[in-house]
């Protein structure tokens, strides 16, 4: 029956467990026919990443698609285009206190990888980032370290606006 339909469309669920504490979890927006986020972690010191998870409607299944070494430390912050599925934005605090604004392409994430199935990579295996541009603050400031905390990306062009709140 629909009434049924509907409860059973409602309640599907799925848990994913990061290899760190994870900080920022984001859809992949330019991914329209699929379910995909972007998962990026928060651990102290090296070793955070950056997970692509797709959920499997049908099956009710949630699958680690491709990890990515995030080499620039804890993600603060993070944004991908809704119009290219393979870029991410990172706002992000290395190990020495600096912060940083990093974008990046995701290898294997365009449009045509995800929807012939090359967007699955080996999800055991790390991958590295193609980073096109990055800010970086290599002198924090004692009182008010200048760290992105939003970034956002205009639903219309390719502008990204970023965002600190002040403490």
């Amino acid at each position: 029956s629909l009434r049924a339909l509907k409860r059973s469309m409602f309640t599907t669920g799925a848990v994913y467990a990061a290899a760190g504490q994870a900080r920022q979890l984001v859809p992949q927006t330019a991914s329209k026919d699929k379910h995909r986020w972007v998962l990026g972690t928060a651990a102290l010191g090296e070793g955070n990443e950056i997970n692509v998870l797709e959920f499997d409607e049908d099956e009710g299944t949630l699958e680690c698609c491709s990890t990515y070494h995030h080499s620039d430390g804890q993600v603060w912050a993070m944004e991908t285009s809704p119009r290219d599925s393979s870029l991410l934005i990172t706002s992000h605090q290395n190990s020495r206190k600096g912060h940083g604004l990093s974008l990046f392409r995701m290898p294997g994430q365009s449009l045509s990888d995800i929807n012939s199935g090359d967007g699955k990579g080996d999800a055991g295996t790390k991958r590295d980032l193609i980073k096109l541009q990055s800010i970086e603050s290599t002198i924090p400031e004692r009182r008010d370290p200048a760290f992105v905390t939003s970034v956002k990306w205009s639903p219309h062009d390719e502008r990204i606006i970023a965002t600190k709140e002040s403490t």
